[in-house]
């Protein structure tokens, strides 16, 4: 029995439509004038005063297990904009999505991984790179919350299932 409750508990952390895939790494072709300036916070109410306030930019949810203080075991879970608000007026809405459900994935995927999140966030200074930059991302990583991607890897995914 306590095998058949440990793959339960296992399917449930099962992640669909994870794809790791080199030449869309190699293709990343964003906006010239972005600089790549990453921040990182933990995603945890008390982290917000370390956002910027006045800056737009482009920002991530990254699972972060920590085991064993690895350097290197990240996995970028979504990706997104903040270009009609600050980033810190982004971070804070999803506390209130969470309590709204607003985008049910976000959330489930807020709430099911809380302690081992960060906030992963760039400033970009021209707020018309921001769509490019969002979108030269998103086609690069494929981030497996994100449910809207661009059209040349949208009809790839669909086709996976």
């Amino acid at each position: 029995m306590d095998l058949m409750r440990s793959i339960d508990v296992a399917k449930s952390h099962v992640i669909q439509r994870v794809v790791f895939w080199p030449e869309r790494w190699k293709e990343f072709n964003p906006p010239v004038s972005i600089t790549w300036n990453w921040s990182s916070v933990p995603f945890e109410k008390t982290s917000s005063l370390s956002v910027p306030n006045d800056k737009h930019g482009l920002y991530s949810f990254v699972l972060c297990p920590g085991v064993a203080s690895h350097p290197r075991n990240y996995f970028i879970l979504y990706v997104g904009k903040a270009d009609n608000m600050s980033l810190r007026e982004r971070f804070r809405s999803y506390f209130q999505d969470m309590q709204r459900v607003k985008r049910p994935p976000i959330s489930y995927l807020l709430m099911k991984y809380a302690g081992y999140l960060e906030f992963c966030f760039t400033p970009v200074e021209e707020k018309n790179d921001i769509e490019g930059g969002e979108q030269s991302l998103l086609t690069a990583l494929m981030p497996p919350f994100n449910t809207t991607l661009p059209g040349k890897v949208s009809a790839i995914i669909r086709g996976l299932r």
